[in-house]
């Protein structure tokens, strides 16, 4: 069966065939939400049809990358033009062109094309459907992100939505934003700033010029998401707050991120992370020694305070405007999270009016269950044996005295007759007991270590690359997208300032 006329129609069909509800599937191909019209576009009988065949193809296609079709369309192109022939299918440039970054599955070989004439998506989708291949849009293709961003937590968040497919458009200042000069420099390019801006485009623009001011009005227009990460008012300072650009483009999702939002007390005081986490209780449950305190090895509230929740809401927002067709104000304080981050300490608190002091609580290193301890040779073991169940397997593999498990009773001695049991022996020694033994213990080891466990590398963590201008490449940063959101491994470059 060919497939539908109305493109609209065509495009509900194809949301129904990957599992969406019909009211999903209604507002994805572009109507406005009723659950009322779903239904009755539902029950069309050619949308019926077209749904029957849509499943059963599903069901024997074979998933293919763009760059492999591309291959396949020059391949025969080539053929077609030795033979003395006119091409018989569109190029592989063209291809490019016109889906961009979309993924396309192959259904079935053959048909005329009509690429050459596509000007809307709708028609590229028929000429794709037309040729034999049906269209798959990553998550987030077709969404623009103006990213005002700079340092980690706004250009982390905005690497994730371009990695799903978005479009991101930095907007730096002449000069560009500062983590471009950050070290170290890796074929002359900062490494830090290669790797969080990967596949973004971007924009010069002097934000305190009028008519650099009047070249964002267009991009605001046609934006789906915007992000900034200044203090509180610079936007409004700017003309471009919240109301300002709303105005502008009502469907508009607005994202500031920021150390503690846009109201309180402390919303024009200065901070970075370790102030963040020292606000709000964290690091005083685990500082350290008090003669040698440890500042904590990971951004937990840059990343998991801002850019995490920062993606959250706005994909929460864009389903919101799937059913309301308005866009909203995102307010995203890195400290509000952190509070998250001391549940069982809250809980403790709630429950029985006493907070813990620094380092008493059982999962900050008052337990010997969840606790670090030095082996001979210097190196770690990571020791998370909670449960009773791995307590016991952990005990018995170490060799600790009857008189020591019960280790409520006397917290301290246990830790302490643990800890001389496992420094008797090596690092070496302990990891294939520990691995018998099945106890959620393990030897920490080394970053450059880690990147090489058969474990991540198998499951694909260092796949991706960032690419220079030059060709050479390093690994990209890991993120937490699903590969079926994201665009096959390969190589991007991070964008160089341009003034267009």
């Amino acid at each position: 069966m060919p497939i539908l006329e109305n493109p609209r129609h065509e495009l509900f069909a194809q949301e129904l065939a990957k599992g969406n509800s019909s009211s999903e599937a209604y507002v994805l191909a572009g109507y406005k939400p009723s659950r009322k019209n779903a239904a009755r576009l539902r029950a069309n009988e050619g949308v019926k049809a077209r749904l029957a065949e849509l499943q059963a193809v599903s069901a024997r296609s074979t998933a293919i990358t763009i760059e492999s079709i591309c291959a396949e369309l020059d391949q025969a192109n080539q053929v077609a033009m030795s033979r003395g022939q006119a091409a018989a299918m569109v190029s592989a440039s063209t291809l490019r062109a016109k889906l961009g970054g979309l993924m396309i599955e192959r259904v079935e070989v053959g048909g005329p094309d009509a690429f050459d004439e596509a000007e809307t998506i709708e028609d590229v989708i028929e000429a794709t459907c037309s040729s034999g291949y049906r269209l798959i849009m990553q998550p987030l293709s077709g969404l623009l992100v103006l990213d005002f961003t700079t340092l980690l937590p706004g250009p982390l968040a905005s690497l994730l939505l371009a990695e799903a497919g978005a479009e991101v458009l930095k907007i730096e200042r002449p000069g560009g934003e500062d983590t471009r000069r950050f070290p170290p420099s890796y074929d002359g390019e900062s490494a830090p700033f290669a790797m969080l801006n990967r596949g973004k485009k971007s924009l010069t623009l002097d934000l305190k010029s009028e008519a650099d001011r009047e070249k964002l009005i267009p991009l605001i227009k046609r934006a789906d998401i915007l992000m900034e990460q200044f203090r509180p008012g610079v936007m409004s300072r700017l003309g471009f707050g919240y109301e300002d650009v709303r105005s502008i483009n009502p469907r508009l999702i607005y994202c500031s991120i920021s150390g503690y939002g846009q109201s309180g007390p402390r919303v024009d005081e200065a901070g970075h992370d370790i102030n963040y986490i020292g606000n709000t209780g964290l690091l005083d449950l685990q500082p350290g020694p008090l003669d040698a305190p440890v500042v904590p090895p990971m951004l937990a509230a840059d990343i998991a305070g801002g850019s995490f929740p920062a993606v959250i809401n706005i994909l929460l927002a864009l389903r919101a405007r799937d059913q309301s067709g308005q866009g909203c104000r995102l307010d995203i304080a890195m400290t509000d999270a952190m509070f998250t981050f001391g549940w069982a300490a809250l809980a403790l608190g709630a429950a029985t009016g006493k907070f813990p002091k620094p380092g008493e609580h059982w999962l900050v290193g008052g337990s010997p269950r969840y606790q670090i301890y030095p082996a001979k040779d210097g190196k770690l073991v990571a020791c998370g044996a909670l449960e009773q169940k791995f307590w016991a397997a952990f005990t018995k593999a170490i060799g600790l005295p009857a008189e020591f498990v019960n280790d409520p009773r006397d917290p301290k001695t246990t830790r302490e007759a643990v800890a001389k049991l496992i420094a008797a022996r090596t690092s070496d020694e302990w990891r294939p007991i520990f691995a018998v033994a099945d106890c959620c213990t393990t030897i920490v080891v080394p970053l450059e270590q880690a990147i090489r466990d058969p474990h991540f590398v198998e499951r694909g963590l260092f796949d991706h690359k960032v690419e220079t201008a030059s060709g050479k490449t390093i690994p990209a940063l890991p993120l937490p997208i699903a590969p079926e959101f994201r665009d096959k491994p390969g190589a991007k470059k991070a964008p160089k300032l341009e003034k267009n």
